[in-house]
């Protein structure tokens, strides 16, 4: 579970395990790590029955690249 003491919650996504994206293609597995702007998660993409790294940006990130 994505704790969001110390984190603002514009920031990062609070995200679970078995969380489903994409409209439920990819199920997330587990926390890979935080990176800076953004945090990459383990996933299984349902539909091909592979593990793939997922990458969530944050809010920040997402808003800044809108900007440029």
């Amino acid at each position: 579970v994505e704790s969001l003491e110390n984190k603002c919650p514009t920031y990062y996504h609070p995200t679970h395990n078995d969380d489903r994206f994409h409209q439920g293609c990819y199920q997330v597995i587990h926390k890979i790590g935080p990176r800076s702007h953004s945090t990459a998660w383990l996933a299984k993409d349902i539909e091909e029955n592979k593990y793939v790294a997922w990458k969530i940006l944050t809010s920040h990130a997402c808003q800044t690249k809108q900007q440029k």
